[in-house]
């Protein structure tokens, strides 16, 4: 599998290039946690409110909407919270949406198939 995860801007926004399966992996573990927001218990990472999921969510759509079939590499623009709150902070919450999948994929029915894809990708970008 390609694991492709670059840093190109490192402000606010924050621009990443991110493989297009990062990001559908990303989106699939979002949508989860957008839809099941209690069940999954989500909000006690990091005190995380569920507008920030929503937002999150948005912008990882919004990229994926824009991006051709053909295209193996998205390019991702996430902000950064100027204030330092670290749940709003949209970089840390791809890492956290990331470890939920990698975490508790493999009991969620919705995300299970994928959980060692998930894993991977988490193992690659926050060793």
């Amino acid at each position: 599998m390609n694991v492709n995860f670059r840093i190109i801007v490192d402000e606010n926004p924050i621009q990443l290039e991110v493989g297009r399966n990062v990001l559908d992996m990303t989106i699939r573990i979002s949508s989860y946690i957008h839809n099941n927001f209690e069940a999954s218990d989500f909000f006690t990472i990091g005190h995380t409110r569920q507008y920030v999921v929503t937002q999150f969510l948005e912008v990882l759509q919004e990229a994926m909407s824009i991006t051709r079939v053909e295209d193996d590499k998205v390019l991702l623009s996430l902000k950064r919270d100027l204030l330092g709150n670290y749940d709003r902070d949209q970089y840390h919450m791809l890492e956290r949406v990331l470890w939920y999948g990698c975490n508790f994929g493999d009991d969620i029915p919705e995300l299970e198939p994928y959980h060692d894809e998930i894993f991977e990708i988490y193992d690659a970008y926050f060793p």
